[in-house]
């Protein structure tokens, strides 16, 4: 399979994939350049390595969204100059998301660009390749696209690493990771922490506007690479996915979910219906506990009780198995390269 793929090249830079939209990148491309040919377009004077592809009529355009508007207007100009079928990989919304971190909207004509090119991009896409099945509610496509919902997964190798760690009961460690853009949940997540001196709290992931101060209980560790991230999952008691209740969070399917279920803890996580939905669509619902509201009785029971959740660790390692991204990546890939007239009426989960 050749594709021109429109965006970084992340493969010869292994150490920029620390966060969800670049994990996703990473292994599309690895996969990709596993079954065929690369060109890569990540500014304007990659365009003359296009001159190869013109006499060849088997490259796909891939494009992972949101991107730079930039890059968004190169793909839809290929795509109608190439006439070339389009494989859209979305990864997030950018303006219902900004919405909901921040409580702002785009300047009223960069949300109209955005909104244009989003419509655009969604129309021309051949394959459609979604992160959270609810994504769908917001954009219309063509009546052939093909839909793919592609929910978080894992690495072959973080599976691996996964069935060597050992169980730590040491100490009392939860932890939270991601973006500290999460409107005000994790400020009031530090809030709470303050008052249960029998936890420690660790903070992992890019700061927000605001400094994180350490205090006697509550640590923040900085922006860690990703192995390092799943090192201190794998020594913690519990992870926290303490999401806001907004439109756009009740209906993401974050990918530290996948991450957050092969440490084998207890995830204690906001009452949220893509979280929910995912949860159920692995099978895993004895790890985790849902609270309602984030303050200090609530969390003081939660923790409590993942005291007393005992992991099956072989079942859980079993069924995110089935999620590894290589595997799905190869199966996207297949779907694609199949020469048959694709005939899918509903969405296919990989």
């Amino acid at each position: 399979m050749n594709v021109i793929y429109i965006g970084q090249n992340v493969l010869n830079d292994p150490t920029s994939v620390n966060y969800g939209g670049m994990i996703r990148k990473y292994y599309s491309q690895k996969v990709i350049s596993e079954n065929g040919n690369i060109v890569f377009i990540n500014k304007i004077a990659d365009l003359l390595k296009l001159k190869c592809c013109f006499a060849n009529n088997d490259y796909f355009l891939w494009v992972h969204y949101p991107l730079r508007l930039k890059l968004a207007i190169v793909a839809i100009i290929l795509s109608f100059l190439f006439r070339k079928k389009l494989i859209l990989i979305v990864h997030d919304l950018p303006i219902l998301q900004r919405r909901d971190l921040s409580g702002t909207d785009y300047h009223v004509l960069k949300s109209c660009i955005h909104k244009v090119i989003q419509s655009i991009l969604f129309k021309l896409a051949k394959f459609l390749v979604l992160c959270a099945p609810d994504l769908e509610n917001y954009f219309s496509k063509k009546k052939d696209t093909i839909l793919i919902v592609m929910p978080p997964g894992v690495s072959q190798k973080d599976i691996i690493i996964a069935s060597a760690q050992n169980v730590n009961k040491r100490k009392k460690v939860a932890i939270y990771f991601g973006s500290m853009k999460r409107g005000d949940s994790i400020s009031s997540l530090t809030n709470i922490f303050t008052n249960i001196n029998t936890w420690e709290l660790y903070l992992v992931g890019p700061l927000d506007a605001e400094p994180l101060q350490d205090s006697k209980n509550i640590k923040y560790l900085g922006q860690l690479n990703h192995d390092k991230s799943l090192d201190l999952l794998y020594h913690s008691d519990v992870i926290l996915i303490p999401y806001p209740d907004t439109e756009y969070f009740n209906l993401c399917m974050p990918i530290k979910l996948g991450y957050s279920l092969i440490s084998c803890k207890p995830i204690i996580a906001s009452n949220l219906d893509g979280i929910k939905k995912y949860i159920n669509y692995v099978g895993l619902t004895e790890n985790i506990i849902y609270i309602e509201k984030w303050d200090e009785n609530t969390l003081k029971e939660a923790l409590e009780k993942s005291a007393s959740i005992n992991i099956d660790k072989h079942n859980t390692l079993e069924k995110m198995s089935l999620l590894i991204w290589e595997k799905r990546f190869q199966k996207l890939i297949d779907i694609i390269s199949d020469e048959k007239e694709h005939n899918y009426k509903k969405a296919i989960w990989l």
